[in-house]
Formats: structure tokens, C-alpha cells, sequence
């Protein structure tokens, strides 16, 4: 299956689209017939090898360390048994190398440089050295080995800098080359373009650079696989090009393509998988599309400005043609507009369907429950209206279900409770007016992400909510929402005991919640973000939120809180924003530790019981130290919940989303699929890097368990 992310918000950019991109390229190894990855313990001990190759293999492993005694078997005469060593049957010679590190295996070689004695086994075929944690350049000398067909060094754990050397260019019986996930830099050399034998080209996410045309790709008539994604790369070739290969795999987002629909495409019949995200195409859909691509299983042509009516898609959604099995498809972040066509309902055997962060209006389509397969279904940021059909509780498969920003009114159907594979449920800034479904506690119980924020629901927080013991995420800001916080919210932390699940967030803001703060909730000791302003809060500030050590934004803002502020408050390390004004506060506010970073003397106004009057406040914070800006920034807008809190809420449930979504689509995917786990590895970290797939940002990443 070929997956990528479908998310949410606008404020969520990077989250909705990125997310998927980890199914996506799980994908491209179940249908590829390539093999990829890490190739487990293949050896042969029929034969002894040659003394001077297994001379050059001992220098080689005491080269290393090998903490995790991956190569304890390189002992003895016969390196043809050793673990990751084949040898050819006849002649004895190494033939095979693989020292990839796999998910199982769990071992890489502490940032050492890639031996240059490796040129010596110059009968080798098969070289793996990937995610192992080798660092430095790509050595030369890795040119002198002949009859190489395989060459994989690519993934996330190594680190590989520099040009590409041009030695690559002498390796002519090539046909897989993977250099992905590094740091290299540089054109890449022109000797590459001279491998005829190439298959498998596979150099995304460097920061290669240059333009590439069509004379580049002129004796590259084996190729089927072509990744040139996240680089610094161009293509541009005339509108009459016609390639000499047949690509099944072309992945190139964030290349520079547009504006024009690269019409070079018309002549790939055979292509399964098409990753075209931001490469600034400014153009409609053309009348060919889709004709041609009786096998496409994945399709990514988000972030683009493509305009017109999704009706452009009717043709690769035709009931005649028995061939077509998409599974994945992103057109998400374009400028479509018109209805949702049913025919997209044709697309049997789709799994993920983003068409979030358009122009698309009018309700959904009831069929849309038939797509029985669908894992993620994102139609948010759109201007889609009416009542969620009910028709979406067939959807029993689903795991993220993504239906904010738009304008649904009416009730929640019940049938939403059959979706008991539900773990991210987004239904933010909607007109849905309705009391909380008890079902979501009681039926919904995989949920880790539940965002009702600005709708119209009404009523209690069910206590039936204490039951979602996975839950991380829960927002229910903006709402009529009335009563009392449930006492039993420390269930959440059922499971966090055994290292397995905390909750990050609760933001139960701009709400009529009435009662004092739950002691329970101090429980929560992973808990990051915590708001509960804008309601009628009353009595005092649990003096256990010094329990709340991960803590950095907290807002109790505009209740009627009464009492001293805890001392314990400052030993918040991690609090980055705070708010605690028009309160009814009193007594010293606390001081020391991170407290001396938060100088907004807006944080406590409006509180007259505090010690020290406006003036004398002002300057005992001016006393403090200028020079301590952190939090300020966000603290300016949090009484309006202004852009400045917002983004940096956002960014934090972004990286949430991220990390429970590759949990979804891995566990969804290995329940679907056994598919080697190591290729699930290498398309890991392509998950994490979307806006435009965030190709060159270092990503952050957050403590939120599986």
C-alpha cells in the first residue's frame, strides 16, 4: 500500500499532509520487486575463503565498534560463514556484504568513516552499509570494485557528507544505487549518468544541486526507479521529451518542474507510484491524466497550485478499468474547487484519501462509506458543509479521520461508533452542535487524538472520557461546554506506568467548566500543555502541579482561582508560557528558577490580592534580568489566544500527530502486509519532514509513546 499523510488545521500545515508520507513508502516495497534493505544472516560455509579477503574483513571489523556484537561470528578461518558474508560457490571470493542495520537488529558503528580497505574485496556484487552509522565521504575507492551490481549507503543513521565521488561513474554493472538520507552535496557527477545498467536511482534527501535535462538521462534506458526528492535539484526538459525508460517509482517533491504539467509523463505507462509534492506547477489537471496510468498505486501532487474541478480525476477513477488499484491519493494544499465527485467512490481499494486545503464545497458524498479499505480519510480546510453522513461509520478500518475547518452542522451520527480503529479524530472549527456522544468514551477507546475545538457542543465532559486510557491529545477549547472537569482524568495514566502512553495536552479553554482543578490531573506527569482559561474555575491551584516536571505552557487565565500561587510552580523547568491573570489570587508570587525567565508582568495582572502593586511589580521584574526572554513572546497574546501562543501550540500537536500517525500506518500496515521491516526503517524518516515535506528542517521530536 502506498500511503502518505492526510492532517488537519491551517495552523497545522505541516501535520496534514506529512503524516502519510511514511504509508506511502512502506508501499513501494510491497509492490517493488526489487530487494531492498537489510537481507538477514546469509552465509555459506561449504568452502573456505580467500585468506587475503578475510585479512581485509578482520581489519575491517577491528575498525569498529561493535557494542552490540553484531559481528561476534567474524572469528575463524572461513569468512564465508560469518554473519552478513556470502561467498561465491565456486571460486570462494566475498561476494556479499551486508551490514545494514535493521529495525531487529538494533546496532550501528558509532560515527566511524566508511573503510577505504573495503576496495579491496573486488569481487564483490552486493554492498550494504546502510543506517549503520558511518559518517565522513563516500569513499573513492569503493570505484575500484567492479562487479558491484548493488550499492546501498543510504538512510537516516548514517551521515554521510560531501560531493559524490565520481568513481561511482566505473562501477558499469550498477543496477541499485541508494545514497538517500545523507548530507551530499554538489552536482551529482556526470560519470553517474553513464551507468547504463541502472535500474534504481536513489539520491533524495541530500542537498544535491544543479539542473538536470534531458540529455542526463540519455543511456539510462534500464531505469524503472527514479528518487530524486528533497534536493536542490531542477528538471527541466522540453514538452516534447520523450524518456528512454519506463518508470514504475518516480518520486521528486520539492523539485523545481512548473509551472506546467510535466508533459513527459503522458509517455510512463507502467507507473505505480508518482510523488510530484511542491514542485510549482501552476496548471489544471490535463485531459490525458489518468488515461495512461493503468497501474498507479500511489499519486502525490500536493502543495502544488493546481486549479479546476476534482471531475479531472473521473478518468482514473472509471469503473471499465479493472487494472487500476490506487491505494493512496494526496491532492491536498491545491486550489480546487467544485463538489467532491462521486466518482472517487470507484477507487475500491483506496486506503488514504487527502483532499484537505482546498476550495471544495458542498456536503459529502454518502458513498464515500463505501470505500470499505480506507485507513485515513482527511477532507479539512475546505468550505464542505451539510451533516457528517452516517455512511462514514462503514468506514471500520479507519484510523485517522480528519473533517476540521469547514462548515458541518447538525449532530454527530452514531454510526461514528463503529469506528473503533479511530485514533486521531479531528472535527475542530465546525458549526456541530450537539452534547459530547458518550460513545466516544465508551466505543472509541484506541483514541490518542481528539480535537472538538470551536464548535457547539454543549453539556458535560462524560465521565465515560476517563476510559480512553490511550488518549495524549485532547482539545476541547471553544465550546458551551458546562459542569465540572472529571475527577477520574488520572486514569489517562493508567498505562504511563509501565512506560507505554502519557497525555501531552489538555486544553479545555473558553468553556463554562465550573469547580476547582482536579488533584487527579497532577497525576499527569508527562503532560506539557495544560489550559483550562476562560471558564469559572474556582478554589485553588493544586499544590502538586510541581508534579508536572515535562510542563511548558500553562494557562488558568480568567477563572476565579483564589489562594497563593504554589511554590512549587517554580520548579517548573520546562514552563515556557504562563498565565495566570484576573484571577483571584494572593500572598508572594513564588520566584527562582524558571520563574525568573517569565518578565510579562501580564502573567499575574488583574490578580489584586498578589503582593506587590503594578508599579513594584514592574520593577521587581525589571530587576530580574532583560536578558531573559524566553516564554515572553509567547506569553504577549495568550489572553486573546493570539497567533504568537497559537503557532507554538501547533507545533507541538503537529510533532503529536506525527509521531501517533507512523504508529497507525506502521501498525495498520504490518496487520496488512508482511513487508520487510527494514525498508520501513529507510521510509521512517519521511514521515517527519512535510511541509513541502520539510525536506531540509531538522526535525523535533516529542516523548509521545506508542
Amino acid at each position: 500500500m502506498y500511503q502518505r499523510n492526510p492532517m488537519r488545521h491551517p495552523n497545522f500545515l505541516d501535520t496534514t499532509s506529512s503524516l502519510l508520507s511514511l504509508f506511502l513508502f512502506i508501499t513501494i516495497l510491497v509492490t517493488s520487486q526489487i530487494p531492498l534493505g537489510c537481507t538477514g544472516q546469509a552465509h555459506s560455509s561449504n568452502f573456505t575463503c580467500i585468506e587475503s579477503e578475510r585479512q581485509a574483513l578482520l581489519q575491517f571489523r577491528d575498525s569498529l565498534i561493535d557494542e552490540s556484537n553484531r559481528l561476534s561470528s567474524w572469528i575463524g578461518e572461513d569468512c564465508c560463514s560469518w554473519d552478513g558474508i556470502s561467498c561465491n560457490k565456486v571460486i570462494g571470493h566475498v561476494v556479499k556484504l551486508d551490514l545494514c542495520n535493521s529495525e531487529q537488529l538494533g546496532f550501528e558503528f558509532y560515527r566511524i568513516r566508511i573503510p577505504t580497505f573495503l576496495g579491496l574485496l573486488k569481487d564483490l556484487r552486493y554492498l550494504n552499509l546502510s543506517n549503520a552509522g558511518f559518517v565522513g565521504e563516500v569513499p573513492h575507492h569503493l570505484g575500484n570494485l567492479s562487479h558491484l551490481r548493488y550499492l546501498d549507503i543510504g538512510m537516516s543513521e548514517n551521515n554521510l557528507q560531501g560531493s559524490i565521488p565520481s568513481e561511482i561513474g566505473q562501477l558499469r554493472k550498477l543496477t541499485r544505487l541508494y545514497l538517500f538520507f545523507n548530507e551530499l552535496n554538489g552536482t551529482i557527477p556526470s560519470s553517474l549518468w553513464e551507468l547504463t545498467k541502472l535500474q534504481t536511482l536513489e539520491v533524495d534527501r541530500n542537498s544535491l544541486t544543479g539542473v538536470l535535462s534531458e540529455h542526463h538521462f540519455v543511456k539510462l534506458r534500464e531505469l524503472n526507479s527514479l528518487y530524486i526528492s528533497c534536493n536542490f535539484l531542477s528538471l527541466h526538459v522540453s514538452s516534447s521529451w520523450v524518456p528512454p525508460f519506463q518508470l514504475r517509482h518516480i518520486t521528486m517533491d520539492s523539485i523545481e518542474t512548473g509551472p506546467q504539467f510535466p508533459n513527459w509523463l503522458r509517455t510512463q505507462k507502467e507507473i505505480e507510484v508518482l510523488f510530484m509534492q511542491n514542485v510549482s506547477i501552476s496548471d489544471a489537471i490535463p485531459s490525458w491524466f489518468g488515461v495512461h496510468f493503468n497501474y498507479l498505486k500511489a499519486l502525490d501532487l500536493s502543495r502544488n497550485n493546481l486549479e479546476g474541478s476534482l471531475k479531472s480525476f473521473a478518468t482514473v477513477a472509471d469503473v471499465d478499468k479493472e487494472a487500476i488499484k490506487i491505494e493512496s491519493l494526496y491532492l491536498s494544499y491545491n486550489r480546487f474547487t467544485g463538489s467532491i465527485p462521486e466518482d472517487l467512490c470507484r477507487l475500491k481499494t483506496l486506503m488514504v484519501l487527502d483532499l484537505s486545503n482546498n476550495h471544495l464545497s458542498g456536503s459529502i458524498p454518502l458513498c464515500l462509506g463505501n470505500l470499505r479499505h480506507l485507513v485515513a480519510l482527511s477532507l479539512s480546510d475546505n468550505n464542505l458543509c451539510g451533516q457528517i453522513p452516517s455512511s462514514l461509520g462503514n468506514l471500520e478500518e479507519l484510523g485517522t479521520l480528519h473533517l476540521s475547518g469547514n462548515k458541518f452542522d447538525g449532530k454527530l451520527p452514531s454510526s461514528m461508533q463503529n469506528l473503533i480503529r479511530l485514533q486521531i479524530l479531528d472535527l475542530g472549527e465546525n458549526g456541530i452542535k450537539d452534547i459530547i456522544p458518550v460513545w466516544i468514551g465508551e466505543r472509541l477507546s484506541d483514541l490518542k487524538f481528539l480535537r472538538l475545538e470551536s464548535n457547539n457542543f454543549r453539556g458535560g465532559i462524560p465521565d465515560k472520557f476517563c476510559q480512553l486510557l490511550h488518549l495524549q491529545v485532547l482539545n476541547l477549547a471553544h465550546n458551551n461546554l458546562s459542569g465540572f472537569i472529571p475527577h477520574c482524568f488520572n486514569n489517562f495514566t493508567m498505562m504511563y506506568s509501565k512506560n507505554l502512553l502519557s497525555v501531552k495536552s489538555i486544553i479545555l479553554s473558553a468553556n463554562n467548566l465550573v469547580g476547582e482543578i482536579p488533584d487527579e490531573i497532577m497525576d499527569l506527569v508527562g503532560l506539557q500543555i495544560f489550559n483550562l482559561s476562560k471558564n469559572h474555575l474556582n478554589g485553588r491551584i493544586p499544590q502538586k502541579i510541581g508534579n508536572l516536571k515535562q510542563l511548558e505552557t500553562l494557562d488558568l487565565s480568567m477563572n476565579e482561582l483564589n489562594g497563593e500561587i504554589p511554590p512549587s510552580l517554580s520548579g517548573l523547568n520546562s514552563l515556557s508560557s504562563l498565565n495566570l491573570s484576573y484571577n483571584k489570587l494572593s500572598g508572594p508570587i513564588p520566584s527562582g528558577n524558571q520563574l525568573q525567565t517569565l518578565t510579562d508582568p501580564s502573567i499575574y495582572e488583574g490578580n489584586i490580592g498578589l503582593c506587590h502593586s503594578e508599579s513594584d511589580f514592574l520593577w521587581f521584574y525589571a530587576g530580574l534580568g532583560p536578558g531573559f526572554s524566553v516564554g515572553v513572546v509567547g506569553i504577549l497574546g495568550i489572553l486573546q489566544f493570539k497567533k504568537t501562543w497559537r503557532d507554538a501550540f501547533f507545533k507541538f500537536l503537529e510533532n503529536a500527530n506525527d509521531r501517533i500517525w507512523v504508529m497507525i500506518t506502521l501498525k495498520t500496515a504490518r496487520l496488512r502486509r508482511n513487508f520487510h521491516q527494514v525498508y520501513v526503517q529507510k521510509r521512517l524518516y519521511s514521515v517527519f519532514s512535510y511541509p513541502a515535506i520539510r525536506c531540509h528542517n531538522t526535525i523535533s521530536w516529542l516523548s509521545i509513546t506508542t
